[in-house]
């Protein structure tokens, strides 16, 4: 049988909601799914192949990194090394992602993961932070810069995902 990982920001909302229905029907056709999300208090209750990534409390601290720092997304450095242990047992055919912002997971090493182990990748975007330096939708700032490289970003700096430093650059680069 062929297993589908999913992974989202969590398990509620919108994004929640279309993580959940895909992997209904995908279960419904014979694949057994899990779902992989952050620690939040509003997630609904844990399924029996959902896997929490990280505690509330070292997402916290991950979040406040990422905002001095500006490196949102590769925070959750040793959060994601025992996440991919897990995943080292279910051994899964496909990786469906979702959103990956909101300091959960290390970009870099799920990345570097799926590479190493030649994982089929499904992304379902559900808004630009994929492909930017940084902002949720280049069109709430006017911006094309994601199209060559991202820099001095005319986003806010106070909206989410909230930083001290336009680090849009080096994100920009690790994304592509």
């Amino acid at each position: 049988m062929r297993e589908v990982l999913s992974i989202n920001l969590g398990n509620f909302g919108s994004t929640g909601n279309i993580m959940r229905g895909i992997s209904k029907i995908a279960e419904d056709n014979g694949f057994i799914c899990w779902q992989a999300y952050a620690p939040d208090k509003n997630n609904g209750p844990k399924a029996e192949r959902d896997i929490i990534i990280s505690s509330y409390n070292i997402r916290r601290v991950n979040e406040l990194y990422s905002r001095f720092t500006g490196m949102r997304g590769f925070s959750s450095y040793f959060s994601t090394l025992a996440f991919l242990k897990k995943v080292d047992r279910i051994k899964p055919d496909i990786i469906h992602l979702h959103n990956l912002h909101c300091n959960y997971i290390h970009v870099g090493l799920l990345f570097d993961y799926i590479k190493k182990h030649h994982i089929k990748v499904i992304w379902t975007l559900h808004d630009c932070w994929a492909f930017t330096g940084r902002c949720p939708h280049f069109q709430i700032s006017g911006c094309d810069r994601w199209k060559t490289g991202c820099y001095d970003c005319p986003y806010p700096k106070n909206e989410y995902p909230s930083v001290f430093w336009d680090r849009t650059d080096v994100l920009w680069k690790q994304k592509k």
